[in-house]
């Protein structure tokens, strides 16, 4: 039986494969890389020289291509997907609606073309949490933890459900009362900022300041009760109460989400977090009086809303 002589791209090993199988695709039995078999008559690919190998014989990632990659991926036992675009000019990666974006998307090599897509539609229905060092954003399943709730308003919800849940009118003042009716005002009220409209940030409260029926957190009546959006989702919830009550809150919180997942002092801090949120109680002081604060926050859209504080730098 004639047999044809090949390289694997991705591990550089030579392999013997049958000539009646020219112009297939099949597997490296080294790394598991796709190996694309030359068709009769054509020419091999050539082997790297020597000087372009590192000390463990792996491809350079200067020359590496996207199946290379995902096939190294397949060597460390990992299956993964890869998108590849090009960079957008404007910055906008809505790249579904870029004529030239030229996507493509390669799979491992474990992977069928089906189940590839299979990723990618799943990959969009997942909750992001926490960045690790590596800079890798963890994506929580469906069945991961949600984002933290505070009386029934959870966090990454969005603006026009808010609207929707709070709408009454006061007079001739249709609540709730959100700092996008004054775009590029300075509301303090609602601790906004001039430049908050153009970051696409909407600070919120469900009553007016005037208003006695105030809002309550554990049946504790709070002096602020501010919600916070980005982009139109629900990012920060803070509550501001008297320092007096501070262990009603607390209690109220032991019960309900079990132990602190941390501690600190000065200020008395305790933290749940799930990964993908977290609940931040900080005590304030009784003399002289400061009120304590019950933060509840989504660790993702709070990284995007702070990227939008203007820097010192652009008022020079």
């Amino acid at each position: 039986m004639s047999m044809l002589q090949i390289q694997c791209t991705a591990c550089q090993s030579v392999l013997q494969v049958r000539a009646d199988l020219a112009g297939r695709q099949g597997k490296c039995p080294k790394c598991g890389a796709a190996v694309l078999i030359p068709a009769a008559g054509a020419s091999p690919a050539p082997a790297a020289p020597p000087s372009s190998m590192n000390q463990a014989g792996a491809l350079p990632l200067g020359r590496a291509t996207a199946p290379d990659m995902l096939a190294e991926v397949a060597r460390r036992k990992k299956s993964a997907v890869m998108v590849v675009f090009e960079t957008p000019a404007d910055g906008d990666y809505n790249v579904g609606g870029n004529p030239t974006a030229n996507v493509r998307c390669y799979g491992s090599p474990d992977m069928t073309e089906a189940q590839m897509m299979a990723v990618l539609r799943d990959v969009g229905r997942m909750t992001q949490g926490l960045r690790n060092a590596k800079g890798g954003v963890q994506l929580q399943g469906e069945g991961g933890p949600q984002p933290f709730e505070l009386k029934g308003d959870r966090l990454g919800t969005t603006l026009g459900k808010f609207k929707a849940k709070y709408a009454r009118r006061v007079g001739s003042f249709q609540l709730p009362f959100c700092s996008d009716s004054s775009p590029g005002q300075a509301v303090e009220a609602l601790r906004t900022e001039k430049w908050f409209d153009a970051a696409g940030l909407v600070n919120a409260r469900v009553v007016l300041p005037s208003e006695s029926d105030v809002p309550t957190i554990a049946g504790v009546k709070t002096e602020l009760l501010l919600y916070q959006f980005v982009d139109g989702r629900l990012y920060r919830i803070t509550g501001l109460f008297e320092t007096d009550a501070y262990h009603h809150v607390r209690e109220a919180l032991l019960a309900k989400h079990g132990p602190p997942t941390s501690e600190k002092q000065d200020p008395v801090t305790h933290v749940w977090d799930n990964g993908v949120s977290a609940l931040q109680l900080i005590r304030g002081a009784i003399r002289p009086p400061k009120p304590s604060v019950l933060h509840v926050v989504h660790h993702a859209l709070l990284r995007v809303a702070e990227s939008r504080t203007p820097q010192r730098s652009s008022d020079l």
